[in-house]
């Protein structure tokens, strides 16, 4: 069947386009704001230095009170190079661990063709790599991830094993469907810039916590006022530049979901985003409890994960329970994505395009695997937490 290409053009309020515009001009800006504040340290050390020197050259009895000025000095040379290293591991993303597994997309021929057709629809290259997470998070990243049976990288495409019972094909294409919207859309290469803005202060912050608790008493009470100051700054740009990128986010997650709507029907993609949220913040709970019940009838050989599925149908009511708390809530300013309402009221009304109800795991065909092994692996994080709750952390 012919499928007519949606319009996927989509143009941000012109509010959200100059937060864009700002975050982006704050990551130059930190740099800048690093070299002026190394340059600052530095001139902070060389002064002491001077002094020193010229002390102990024209009173050379008084080389105890040189080495002192001395050593504050040097103290500030060591801020300076804090910020080097700060600016250096800004550049340094390491690769991200992520509980999920990498499936091999020439044996998943039902899900890749899917994935594939949904990419023409949208006009987006297909990803690199495709993973199913053990849990419910779906998204996609444009990075090197660590998961649990390689490294992916480039693009990936995640989506949550935990969740695909839930959804039907019809809903699961509107879910690729909004994540794809983020590909399209430029979202990715926004967040690898503004990453690195967030990565350089965190570094920075660390640094010179690291270098101001290594130092004496002395260097310490001489610097306190440099130190704090620059901390006070970097937290300072942290927090305007987390309140944009949070709006922006929020402004993204209403594109996405627009496009997707566009490309798979209002409905369709409400429903999913319903099953997601409600079965999202039920999952850990759930599992906790199928781990208990599990270990006390002393069934280890069965499979958390597909005890989960199994047990989504007595799970209804208590996911429409949360369902109903969820859309009951607003819009928190400081989550970087809109309240379920805001999102189902914001999408354009537009018929479904795909009637397809059968369940989407039917697409998986190495589906006991991966559940063997995402359960392995949620058995083993349960274990652990017991461990912390019994020693009282």
């Amino acid at each position: 069947m012919q499928y007519e290409r949606p319009d996927l053009r989509y143009r941000y309020p012109l509010g959200v386009r100059i937060l864009i515009f700002i975050a982006l001009l704050l990551v130059p800006a930190y740099y800048a704001l690093m070299l002026v504040l190394g340059l600052c340290f530095l001139a902070l050390g060389i002064g002491p230095l001077a002094a020193a020197i010229y002390i102990f050259i024209n009173s050379p009895l008084a080389f105890r009170f040189a080495g002192i000025v001395g050593i504050c000095g040097v103290f500030s040379f060591l801020g300076a190079l804090a910020l080097a290293r700060a600016v250096v591991l800004s550049f340094r993303t390491p690769a991200a661990l992520e509980p999920a597994i990498w499936i091999n997309k020439n044996r998943e021929t039902a899900l890749t063709a899917l994935i594939d057709e949904m990419c023409t629809i949208m006009g987006a290259r297909p990803p690199d790599a495709v993973i199913l997470q053990v849990g419910t998070d779906c998204f996609v990243a444009q990075r090197e991830l660590t998961v649990l049976n390689a490294n992916p990288r480039g693009r990936i495409l995640c989506l949550g094993l935990g969740l695909l019972g839930c959804l039907n094909i019809a809903e699961l294409r509107a879910v690729i469907a909004h994540e794809f919207a983020h590909f399209i859309g430029g979202d990715l290469l926004y967040s690898a810039i503004v990453l690195r803005a967030f990565v350089g202060i965190d570094a920075t912050g660390r640094s010179l916590v690291e270098v101001y608790d290594r130092s004496g008493r002395l260097a310490r009470f001489f610097s306190y006022i440099p130190f704090r100051l620059c901390i006070l700054i970097m937290g300072l740009f942290f927090y305007t530049l987390l309140r944009i990128d949070r709006r922006v986010n929020r402004a993204r997650e209403i594109r996405a979901d627009a496009l997707a709507a566009r490309v798979c029907g209002t409905l369709t993609l409400s429903d999913a985003l319903r099953k997601s949220h409600a079965y999202g913040l039920m999952f850990s709970t759930a599992v906790f409890h199928i781990e208990e019940k599990r270990q006390a009838a002393r069934k280890l050989d069965a499979n958390i994960l597909r005890l989960w599925r199994k047990n989504l149908r007595n799970l209804a009511p208590d996911a429409q329970r949360i369902l109903e708390d969820v859309l009951a809530q607003p819009t928190d300013k400081f989550d970087s994505h809109p309240s379920l309402r805001e999102r189902i009221d914001s999408l354009p009304q537009v018929p479904n395009r795909f009637d397809d109800t059968r369940p989407s795991l039917s697409l998986v065909k190495d589906l006991a695997k991966y559940e063997k092994m995402a359960g392995d692996f949620l058995a083993n994080e349960h274990q652990l937490a017991k461990r912390y709750e019994q020693r009282g952390f």
